[in-house]
């Protein structure tokens, strides 16, 4: 893995947060901010690739009325629940 030099500011007590940490887990502060900001980046482009196929779904009519959903939550209950609504149906 090639690696960059990044820099950034930090509020004076997240930065004394951070080294009480680095040093209880006997690793650089570096370590854990990159750890932090990589865990971050990847739930980013997960939400990131969710809202896509949720707008390309939109895009295709692959949605399904709140009201249908709604009725088929509520039939969970009973002995005769309701089939699962799918696409296209408005």
């Amino acid at each position: 893995m090639t690696t960059v030099s990044f820099s950034m500011r930090m509020d004076k007590d997240l930065k004394q947060k951070l080294d009480h940490l680095a040093k209880a887990a006997e690793r650089p502060a570096s370590y854990l901010v990159e750890r932090a900001v990589e865990q971050m980046v990847d739930e980013l482009e997960s939400r990131e690739k969710r809202l896509q196929k949720a707008f390309d779904d939109a895009d295709h009519d692959a949605v399904v009325s709140e009201e249908l959903v709604d009725a088929w939550v509520r039939s969970w209950p009973n002995e005769k629940r309701l089939p699962k609504p799918i696409g296209s149906q408005k």
